[in-house]
């Protein structure tokens, strides 16, 4: 993956008016909101009756909730689902400083996944690339929360993703002025994300919910060999299943929608029987 890629797909910050004028672009039926914690106002959007189970959206770097417009539109998952999308800190319309603690992160989205444990059964968690680690830290520490997670180029192994050589100079001094609150936040992230993904390492086996994991098998950004590492390490879970979508890269939540609701839909069927 190129500089250019991060350019192109990267989803500058906005205000809560502008995501309001987003989502009515694309026919987009969402309710806006947010919460207070850690000191940080969160914001997050619900799509979908909230009568029904739930999926809460939990984006990578750098990117916001707008990444899954989608699924947010796609018929199938609206028939099942309540959904939900937050901004991570750092990101979207939540903006702010960056947060490179995963924990401190999990933390973040901890009240607003309790909130909507508590009225939907069963909550799954899709997440992608930083925001991975985020959602399993979540499952880790608070336990029964959630009841499914469905990994999208999944960082998970310290270590087992590009470094790229401008990354430092982003994250501070003249360059870092001249790129997106965004790209900054991305870049702060990814500094600090070796050391964080160490930490978690005596902690992947008490992940005891059915886990998914989806990736691309070109992708350069986080490798392929994050998924062996999942095998090695996921041992709590009662189900793992790995797929590998062909030709494409890392940018696979935008690129493979369908085969990604498809398998969103394998985990609520496993999960109600």
């Amino acid at each position: 993956m190129s500089l250019h890629w991060h350019y192109s797909c990267l989803h500058i910050a906005m205000t809560e008016e502008e995501l309001k004028g987003f989502f009515d672009k694309h026919g987009i039926k969402a309710i806006i909101n947010n919460y207070q914690v850690s000191k940080r106002t969160l914001y997050y959007a619900t799509i979908g009756d909230d009568h029904l189970p739930a999926i809460l959206f939990i984006h990578g770097a750098p990117a916001s909730m707008t990444i899954y417009k989608d699924f947010f539109t796609d018929e199938e998952l609206l028939k099942r689902f309540c959904m939900y999308a937050v901004d991570r800190a750092g990101f979207g319309v939540t903006g702010g400083r960056a947060e490179p603690s995963i924990k401190k992160q999990a933390e973040m989205i901890f009240p607003l996944a309790e909130r909507i444990q508590r009225v939907h059964q069963p909550l799954i968690i899709m997440a992608g690339s930083y925001g991975v680690p985020i959602a399993c830290r979540l499952v880790i520490d608070h336990p029964n929360i959630v009841q499914g997670l469905v990994l999208v180029a999944p960082s998970l192994g310290p270590g087992l993703e590009k470094m790229y050589w401008i990354t430092p100079l982003l994250t501070k001094g003249f360059l870092s002025k001249l790129v997106s609150k965004e790209y900054k936040s991305a870049s702060i992230e990814k500094m600090h994300h070796k050391k964080e993904l160490e930490k978690m390492l005596p902690l992947w086996s008490k992940i005891d919910v059915p886990v998914f994991y989806l990736q691309s098998e070109n992708d350069s950004v986080v490798y392929p060999s994050n998924a062996e590492f999942a095998k090695q390490h996921l041992t709590g879970a009662p189900y793992l299943k790995i797929h590998f979508f062909k030709g494409r890269k890392h940018d696979i939540d935008t690129k493979h929608h369908l085969e990604i609701r498809n398998k969103l839909l394998e985990l609520f069927k496993m999960l109600m029987k």
